[in-house]
C-alpha cells in the first residue's frame, strides 16, 4: 500500500516537472503584418493564430493579404512564414509608390511592441535560409519589380535583386553562419515600378521564407547506402507477386 501510494505521488510529481518544464520551453507565435507606403501613414495587421488574412487599402493600393506560419514551435528541422500580396492599383498619372509588405513573426498576443518571436534550434547547425518568390499578373501588367528578403534574427540573410513582377519561380538561398542556436524570422516583399489603373487582384506575389537544418553528412550517407537494400526489397516483392 505504502508503495503504491509513493509510486503514485513520484508519477504525480513527475508529471507536474514536465508539465512546468514544457509550458516553459513552450512559444505561443503571432503574426504582425506591416504595409509602408510613402506620404501616407503605416497600417498594421495582426492576429494571434499561425495564419493572417487581411483587406487593406492604402496609398495606391488596394491589397488581400494572407501570411501563414507553419511549424513554431514544432518541428525543431524547419519554420517556414509565407506571405502573399494580391494587389491592384488606383487610377491616376505618375508613378506609383513602392509598396513594402513586412511579415513578422511575434510573441502572442500581437500588438505593435511585440517582440519577435523566438524559434528553437536544438540541433547546431548549419542552417540553410530560404526565400522562395513567385508572381503571377495580368495580361495588362507590363511593368513593375518585386524584391524578397528573408531576415533571420533582424538580420536580411536572404535577399534577391530586383526581379520581374511576373517571376513564375526564383530560389534564393544561403547557410548560415555561424550556425543558428535559436532564430527569428521575418519576410519582406518589395513591389515597384507598377502603373495606375491596375484591377484588384492584377498582381500576386507570394514570399516564402525557411530556416532547415542541413542534414548531417552521416545521416546523408545513411541514407544513401540504405536506397539499394529498398531496391532489392522492391524488387523481391516485385518477383513475389508475379
Amino acid at each position: 500500500m505504502i508503495r503504491s501510494r509513493f509510486l503514485r505521488l513520484a508519477l504525480a510529481m513527475a508529471a507536474l516537472v514536465f508539465g512546468v518544464l514544457a509550458s516553459s520551453n513552450r512559444a505561443d507565435a503571432a503574426i504582425r503584418l506591416t504595409l509602408h507606403t510613402d506620404a501616407v501613414p503605416d497600417q498594421q495587421f495582426f492576429s494571434n493564430t499561425n495564419a493572417l488574412s487581411a483587406n487593406a487599402t492604402i496609398g495606391d493600393y488596394s491589397i488581400v493579404l494572407n501570411s501563414v506560419l507553419t511549424n513554431f514551435p514544432g518541428s525543431p528541422s524547419i519554420g517556414t512564414l509565407t506571405t502573399t500580396t494580391n494587389l491592384g492599383t488606383a487610377a491616376g498619372a505618375g508613378a506609383v509608390s513602392d509598396l513594402v509588405v513586412t511579415a513578422e513573426v511575434v510573441t502572442a498576443p500581437a500588438t505593435a511592441a511585440s517582440p519577435l518571436a523566438q524559434f528553437g534550434a536544438p540541433t547546431p547547425g548549419p542552417w540553410t535560409v530560404k526565400s522562395d518568390i513567385t508572381g503571377t499578373t495580368a495580361q495588362n501588367v507590363t511593368s513593375g519589380q518585386v524584391t524578397g528578403t528573408t531576415f533571420v534574427n533582424g538580420t536580411g540573410v536572404v535577399a534577391s535583386t530586383p526581379l520581374p513582377i511576373n517571376t513564375e519561380s526564383a530560389t534564393i538561398q544561403t547557410v548560415s553562419t555561424p550556425p543558428l542556436s535559436s532564430y527569428t524570422l521575418t519576410n519582406q516583399t518589395v513591389i515597384s515600378g507598377l502603373a495606375h489603373g491596375l484591377d484588384p487582384g492584377s498582381v500576386g506575389i507570394t514570399l516564402s521564407s525557411s530556416v532547415t537544418a542541413v542534414p548531417e553528412p552521416s545521416t546523408v550517407a545513411m541514407a544513401l547506402t540504405g536506397l539499394p537494400v529498398l531496391g532489392l526489397l522492391w524488387a523481391r516483392r516485385r518477383r513475389q507477386r508475379a
